[in-house]
């Protein structure tokens, strides 16, 4: 049996000095007997200490689309783990972790079961209150007892991870600002922004056509067939006098049928930017709600 169950090739040897790329290691002693020039091998320099993964992450079997000896899922350059451990949102608060070091942002479920507009209507996770409550209980009581997590799955079963990279939650946030919330006719607040997430970074799409609410409830944009996308639902509004009165227009703001009928097997994210709330959604429909101000930064 090998430390991947069969995932991942693995060489195990009990060699005293080893060659790793360019490096000949002593792991006994764990220092670098020598560098080598990749084309005469000879000794460039002696180094006096080195370190190498050794073992690899005991809750592998929970990744099992990533190697059991990755860090920051192979890139510490967008992906980074100054504390260790992963984060539970509530409310746009840490409430607690798992004490994993897996780098993940888990948010609570709503508790609403569907999102609703004259025009369309999505479902929504339906957490019960019973079991938010008692789920915020179990996170605040056992934070950081990674045992405890793994015994009781709670937590897990009633939330969503969400992208971990700040850096990356930072640029969609710019990208959808563009829209700056505000309504009106102006052509930046009546067309959507969007992107993906794409081998760890961001990739913006082009924006969307600038769209009349009175005419169409959703506005669109192009975004790529990938695991993570995010697009805004514009902020833009009209007044229109008719017979009798007013005739006021606004774009829906949670996300539309297609939107999650479009989802596939990912997690996306639309930027209500009339109310500045981010939703978060998969095939299931919406799954959380997150304050646009602290999707960022959270409260703790």
């Amino acid at each position: 049996m090998t430390l991947s169950r069969g995932g991942y090739e693995e060489v195990l040897t009990n060699k005293e000095i080893v060659q790793i790329g360019s490096v000949l290691l002593n792991t006994k002693t764990n220092k670098v007997i020598k560098f080598l020039n990749e084309e005469t091998e000879d000794v460039s320099f002696k180094a006096e200490h080195s370190s190498r993964w050794l073992s690899p992450d005991p809750l592998a079997e929970k990744f099992p689309w990533q190697s059991p000896y990755v860090f920051c899922s192979n890139n510490p350059v967008n992906r980074i783990d100054p504390d260790g451990r992963a984060d539970f949102w509530h409310n746009g608060k840490v409430i607690g972790n798992d004490g994993v070091d897996d780098q993940r942002i888990l948010v609570l479920q709503t508790t609403q079961k569907r999102f609703e507009s004259e025009t369309d209507n999505v479902a929504g996770a339906g957490l019960s209150k019973s079991d938010l409550k008692a789920t915020v209980k179990f996170i605040k009581q056992n934070s950081g007892n990674t045992e405890a997590f793994q015994n009781n799955g709670m937590a897990y079963t009633n939330s969503i991870a969400i992208e971990s990279a700040a850096d990356n939650r930072q640029a969609m946030v710019n990208e959808v600002s563009q829209d700056n919330g505000r309504g009106g006719t102006a052509d930046a607040n009546n067309r959507e922004y969007g992107g993906s997430i794409q081998n760890g970074a961001v990739v913006l799409a082009t924006p969307g056509a600038v769209s009349n609410p009175s005419v169409q409830s959703n506005a669109s944009i192009m975004l790529p067939d990938v695991s993570t996308t995010f697009h805004s639902h514009p902020s833009g509004t009209r007044s229109e006098a008719v017979e009798g009165g007013t005739r006021n227009s606004w774009f829906n703001q949670f996300p539309s049928s297609v939107d999650v009928s479009n989802a596939g097997g990912g997690t996306h994210y639309v930027f209500d930017r009339g109310n500045n709330t981010v939703y978060i959604y998969n095939s299931n429909g919406v799954q959380a709600v997150i304050s646009m101000r602290y999707f960022v930064t959270p409260k703790r």
